[in-house]
């Protein structure tokens, strides 16, 4: 009976076209965690809501993002076989303020673990985990390691790592294909190019999980990973140009810095699209200081960025300065940093709350540990993190 409500759910996830669709599957999503998700359950018990009085969206509390940390979070009897997990490195305190330490936009870059609120007590969001397969899947050849899948959110020494167990990798594939297509088209007309050095060492990142697969379905011989080989990176990239093959280069923050710092590119048939922060390799710069550097390498006009986490199965893209839009499956809130049961309207900065559908399998709603604000049309762009993120929490559940 579960497994049919399951089936028919990630059916209904998938054929979102409008926001009132969505609006109806979360509170159906909503309701199948609360009667499937233990822990989920128990948190909403402690904060005393009733889950038949949840009617809208907005109403529905987020799990801080930290608890991927202390508790396998998961949906069903068990927990998914494949475990992505956080790398543990290069997070920042999070200051919440603009230019804070989140250079990308992206919350591969932190934990994102919530700062307990000063009224409530309760914990404010955290990010971040992953486990890849080592050697999983580089088909060009170009894979200097293993495929991996996605780590998680970096952290504070000692780090914690956050766990996302998955139980269906093909749920987290079809997501990011999906969202893939829905920004750049089918990822068969680019030659797919990735530098993560910091995630393809550790063979459990989802998001090399994730470059892996867009590799593979690239089918091209010179797409794939390169490690810290810049120099034949550089020639393909040099070599696709002339020929002018289609181009996506997903990259590390200071990975990028490194490329475009050592060779002078004039690029016109590449997207360039950053992720990961600096992973302790360089300073926190601003995402602003971080794309102009790039652009001047790079001779593009636009620099696009990646945000995700992994604790999620979906990203958000931005193809232009730092403002990222969702797939129809996912959306964005902003909460009151004083108030997290508070959403806030367009232009004012709070914390990032997150639903995502395809987490159906652990939990689709999550808060965050990111300090954004909302845009027109429905974008969002990343300010920083919450200051002592860590320091809120889970503690909750072990009263």
């Amino acid at each position: 009976m579960q497994s049919d409500i399951r089936k028919e759910l990630i059916k209904g996830i998938f054929a979102i076209r409008t926001q009132g669709e969505f609006e109806d599957m979360a509170l159906r999503v909503f309701s199948y965690q609360c009667g499937n998700n233990e822990l989920y359950r128990t948190y909403l018990d402690i904060l005393g809501i009733d889950p038949s009085s949840v009617d809208r969206i907005s109403r529905i509390p987020c799990l801080p993002v930290s608890f991927f940390k202390t508790h396998a979070v998961y949906t069903g009897t068990a927990p998914g076989e494949k475990v992505f997990r956080s790398s543990g490195t290069g997070r920042g305190s999070g200051a919440a303020n603009p230019g804070s330490g989140n250079t990308s936009g992206n919350s591969r870059t932190g934990d994102g673990s919530r700062a307990a609120n000063p009224e409530t007590g309760f914990p404010s969001g955290s990010s971040g985990t992953g486990s890849a397969n080592p050697g999983s899947g580089n088909t060009s050849g170009n894979s200097r390691t293993g495929d991996g899948s996605r780590v998680a959110s970096s952290g504070t020494a000692p780090a914690v790592r956050s766990a996302h167990y998955v139980a269906d990798t093909a749920l987290y594939e079809k997501s990011y294909l999906r969202c893939f297509e829905i920004f750049y088209g089918d990822p068969a007309g680019y030659c797919f190019l990735a530098l993560l050095p910091s995630y393809l060492e550790r063979g459990d990142s989802s998001l090399v999980y994730m470059a892996g697969g867009l590799i593979r379905k690239s089918g091209r011989p010179e797409s794939g990973f390169y490690l810290d080989d810049l120099d034949s990176l550089a020639s393909v990239i040099r070599s696709n140009e002339k020929r002018g093959i289609k181009t996506f280069l997903l990259g590390v923050s200071f990975a990028l810095l490194d490329l475009f710092g050592r060779y002078g590119f004039r690029l016109g048939n590449t997207i360039v699209a950053e992720t990961g922060g600096m992973k302790g390799k360089r300073k926190e710069i601003t995402r602003e200081e971080l794309h102009d550097l790039i652009r001047r390498g790079s001779g593009l006009q636009h620099i696009h960025s990646e945000y995700g986490m992994t604790e999620l199965l979906s990203q958000a893209w931005s193809r232009s300065g730092g403002i990222f839009h969702t797939p129809p499956w996912m959306k964005v809130m902003i909460r009151d940093a004083y108030d997290p049961f508070s959403c806030l309207e367009q232009g004012r900065s709070g914390g990032v709350n997150i639903i995502d559908l395809a987490n159906i399998d652990s939990c689709a709603f999550i808060e965050t540990a990111d300090l954004g604000r909302m845009h027109p049309g429905g974008g969002f762009e990343i300010l920083g993190r919450f200051d002592n993120a860590d320091l809120r929490g889970c503690n909750l559940l072990s009263e």
